[in-house]
């Protein structure tokens, strides 16, 4: 026999109408994805960028010019494009395509690139677009993926910027204003991962009891457990224990959050 429902009113979102309907972010960003799923794993070039020669890496860049094209795209920050709880993208869940590793390459490949230019301004604000947009895919309650994804992209774009810093000719001044201005306004929010408990919870919900009216459904690939026509479990049961541990981490958030291999993926 099952219990009741859970009390799980703290970690639900209130009703959401989405106004706009032709918001081209999702598509920009699956334009890119698709894009950059094409480069080879074994790209040695994007793989070593800091000892490529410039016309070498130049001409590389070039060819897979349409992901950079729209990754800058997607840094247009429209505050219509990225309504936290869009339901546009809840259609596809961006944030799980391996394909963002080689977007991580190309863009530490145009920061190389531009360092052996003389171009070194100008690098690290290429290094700083990774963080940006990892600050924009932490805003959106979607897909859990997403969170992981902006963390990985703060922490690849932080380690470009630190390769750039062990050989930077730039002068304190403009390092402080890259800085203070560049860089500071995108990193990170504890308060946002706290936020995103509710998120990680009302997905952990969907995929116990279906998607609630008004949402598209799970894409292949996502079976909610509810599939078929019996249950193998107690359905209210198990979504008390994630009310309660997603509560727990909502109250608990801390900065070791950040690591990524911490008390949220062990949950």
């Amino acid at each position: 026999k099952d219990e009741p429902p859970p009390w799980d009113e703290g970690l639900m979102h209130s009703d959401f109408t989405q106004s706009a309907q032709d918001v081209s972010a999702p598509v920009r960003m699956k334009v890119m994805l698709t894009a950059a799923a094409r480069i080879p794993a074994d790209n040695a070039v994007l793989l070593s960028p800091w000892e490529a020669n410039v016309e070498v890496l130049g001409a590389e860049l070039e060819k897979h010019g349409a992901v950079l094209d729209n990754f800058g795209d997607l840094l247009e920050e429209k505050q219509d494009e990225w309504e936290p709880r869009s339901l546009l993208w809840k259609i596809e869940d961006f944030g799980g395509s391996p394909a963002w590793r080689n977007v991580i390459l190309l863009k530490e490949a145009e920061a190389a690139h531009l360092v052996l230019r003389g171009q070194e301004e100008s690098a690290f604000l290429s290094a700083t677009d990774l963080i940006v947009l990892g600050s924009l895919l932490e805003r959106l309650d979607a897909w859990p993926s997403l969170m992981d994804r902006s963390l990985e992209l703060h922490q690849e774009g932080a380690a470009t910027l630190a390769r750039l810093l062990a050989r930077t000719q730039l002068d304190a001044a403009k390092l402080r204003r890259l800085q203070e201005q560049e860089f500071q306004p995108w990193v990170p929010s504890v308060e946002r991962l706290g936020a995103a408990m509710n998120g990680f919870y009302t997905f952990e919900r969907k995929l116990l009891l279906g998607a609630p009216d008004g949402e598209p459904p799970l894409p292949p690939g996502y079976l909610p457990a509810r599939s078929g026509s019996r249950f193998l479990f107690k359905p209210h049961a198990t979504l008390r224990l994630f009310a309660e541990s997603f509560g727990e981490l909502k109250n608990d958030t801390s900065q070791t959050a950040f690591t990524r291999t911490d008390q949220i993926e062990a949950r």
